[in-house]
């Protein structure tokens, strides 16, 4: 059986959950954090899962995404956190240029997880180079044109779902998520 939904990750779970039932035809899943959907994510023939291949390439959802996308016409999603994002962010405008759809899903903690877990569980909570400032995601999205969707709870993502194109535009779906709430690896 899955292991319960802790509450600090209820909103991800939620989302992972909704995109299998909501999305019946199928969906594309490119992921530069692979933690969260081994534990969330139900990848099956329909929905198709492609993950970093485990180097931590951070930034390669999105280009992956785009990529696939104009091969194949399902709904694309590219799951990674703020500093991945950070590093490919721009690629938002190959997406417009091209009107190619997509959904961004961004895992907002202001840090460098990994880092800072490592930092957290190995050197005593001495945290160096780590966090950052992120700007406003909202506006962002809104330069590009593109819609933005902030999810903090479960309630969020199916406001996200019942009222986003999923399926023929392009989204900017920023995840909030506490900083110091690290996921299991498995």
């Amino acid at each position: 059986p899955p292991p319960a939904v802790k509450p600090h990750f209820t909103a991800v779970a939620h989302l992972f959950e909704r995109l299998v039932e909501r999305l019946p035809q199928g969906a594309l899943v490119f992921d530069d954090n692979i933690i969260l959907a081994q534990t969330y994510f139900k990848a099956s023939p329909r929905h198709r899962y492609f993950p970093n291949s485990g180097v931590s390439a951070l930034g390669h959802a999105i280009p992956a995404a785009i990529g696939a996308r104009c091969a194949v016409d399902m709904p694309t999603f590219a799951i990674l956190g703020d500093g991945g994002f950070q590093m490919c962010c721009m690629e938002l405008m190959t997406a417009v240029n091209y009107q190619v759809p997509l959904n961004v899903v961004m895992i907002n903690n202001g840090t460098l997880g990994l880092i800072r877990k490592n930092q957290f569980q190995l050197y005593r909570e001495r945290y160096l180079d780590c966090d950052f400032v992120n700007p406003d995601y909202a506006l962002l999205a809104k330069s590009f044109g593109i819609a933005h969707w902030r999810v903090e709870t479960a309630a969020d993502v199916d406001a996200l779902f019942d009222k986003a194109d999923l399926a023929g535009a392009i989204n900017l779906i920023e995840v909030i998520w506490d900083k110091n709430v690290f996921p299991a690896y498995r």
